[in-house]
Order: structure tokens, then sequence, then C-alpha cells
């Protein structure tokens, strides 16, 4: 006697289980993937915060930088007007006539005892007059403005005897 077993339902039980077994690997599979997607969204989100607050952090630096800078920018635009209102002011003085180059050492060259009361420029030619209290401060004004830079051919016009002192009256020549 032969029996026969029907392995059928067993091979289409087994298959269904195999199909089971696969359904439930993809759906492991789709939501493991999902998750995935969901975090690297999340992460994705949150460097995304991060990046703008370190932006808004160096937006905050620079609005704090700007007022110094326009400030900055504003004292260098001054600094450049004042350093060509002194070339102007340079040029005018090389420009200008010679007797304010010559003042300037003549007032160290006045000896004491003796007192300017009238300076005079005519031309190229610096008139002094002055009351001393004795010839000799003439004499060393005389000898002082020959040695004077800008100044040549002193010349003594006058001197006369007074209550006062030696009044007296010079003349010299400015050199350019």
């Amino acid at each position: 006697m032969r029996r026969d077993i029907n392995l059928l339902p067993w091979r289409a039980w087994q298959r269904q289980r195999s199909v089971r077994q696969l359904q439930g690997l993809m759906l492991v599979a789709l939501l493991l993937g999902v998750a995935i997607v969901v975090l690297l969204d999340r992460h994705g989100a949150y460097r995304l915060a991060q990046q703008g607050q370190a932006n808004a952090a160096l937006r905050d630096a620079i609005a704090r930088l700007e007022g110094p800078l326009a400030e900055l920018a504003d004292l260098t635009a001054r600094g450049d007007a004042l350093q060509e209102r002194i070339q102007g002011l340079d040029a005018v003085l090389r420009a200008a006539s010679p007797g304010g180059q010559v003042l300037a050492p003549l007032a160290t060259r006045v000896p004491q005892g003796l007192q300017l009361t009238a300076l005079a420029l005519e031309g190229s030619a610096l008139r002094l007059e002055g009351v001393a209290q004795g010839r000799a401060s003439v004499t060393q004004l005389l000898r002082n403005l020959d040695q004077a830079p800008g100044l040549g051919a002193v010349q003594l016009q006058e001197i006369k005897a007074t209550a006062a002192g030696e009044v007296f009256h010079l003349r010299a020549q400015v050199q350019p």
C-alpha cells in the first residue's frame, strides 16, 4: 500500500509564510528608511538653525563695527581735508613775501637794552627804527642782522642821542 502524501498545502503555506516574511522585511525597511529620513531632516533643521544663529551673531558684530568704521571714515576725510589745507598754507607761505621769513629770526637777534619802535617792509628793503640804551646795543644789532639768514646789506641810516636813549634808523635788503 502506498500512501501518497500531498505536499501541496504545505508548499502553499510555506510560500505564504515567505511572502509574509518578505512583506514584514519590506515594512521594516520602509519604517527604517522613514526614520532615517526624519532624523536627517531634524538634523538638517538643527544645523540650519545653528547657522542662522551664527549669521545673526555675525550681523550684530558687523552692525557694532559699522559705527566706528563710519567715524573712522569721517576722521580720515577730515584728516585729508586738513592735509590739503596744510599744503595750501605751505604753498601760501612759500609764495608769500620774504618778510615772514625775516621776522622770525629777527625776534631772536635783537639784543637786550634795545627796543624796536617801527618795522616796515618796503619792497625788498626792511626799515627798522628803535631806541637803544647805548651805541653798543646798536652795534650788536648790526652784527646780528648781518648774520641773519635772508638779510643782507645792513646799513645804519641815522643814530641820535636823546633823553630816552639812542634813537636809530636801519635799512637792510631782504634776500629771497
